[in-house]
């Protein structure tokens, strides 16, 4: 079985932020069967209020600079990051102005969805890149019943 994806591209609405300035911002969010958080940014015009993306991305210091973006989508998913990092900003300029169509990456996330139907009792369900384990894991402690499922193999696609 091959899985292509293990979330498809969602758009979200939310907000972008550095250092006390925030632009709202709408991106689409997805996550790669290798569990890579996978970003399409709407274009983003350049303004007064967006110039901070520009000035913290070309930054004298040449160190990674990290955005927070908390976003939620229409079925009421969150997502939240203060780790996103932008590769490249695919700036585009003519008549109309430039804008911005920022290529993004993020090593760790929070997201929250919300259930279809309550749950019988309160659960955690944690995604970890890279896990892998033969067979089901079941235990239980103090917390409750904690299970662990993996997949015998998963393709990297950022190798």
């Amino acid at each position: 079985m091959t899985v292509t994806k293990l979330a498809a591209l969602k758009t979200f609405s939310g907000e972008l932020s550095l250092h006390g300035q925030a632009l709202s911002v709408s991106v689409r969010i997805g996550i790669a069967a290798s569990g890579a958080l996978e970003f399409e940014f709407e274009s983003i015009p350049l303004t007064d209020q967006s110039q901070f993306i520009l000035l913290g991305w070309h930054n004298a210091s040449r160190e990674i600079v990290y955005f927070a973006l908390t976003a939620t989508a229409e079925d009421g998913t969150r997502f939240e990051t203060a780790n996103l990092r932008f590769s490249s900003l695919n700036t585009a300029s003519d008549a109309s102005g430039t804008r911005l169509a920022p290529t993004a990456k993020c090593a760790k996330a929070v997201i929250r969805y919300k259930l279809k139907e309550s749950a019988a009792q309160p659960m955690l369900r944690m995604r970890l890149r890279g896990f892998e384990n033969f067979g089901f894991l079941h235990e239980k402690c103090r917390l409750g019943r904690v299970d662990m499922r993996g997949q015998y193999k998963i393709e990297d696609s950022i190798a």
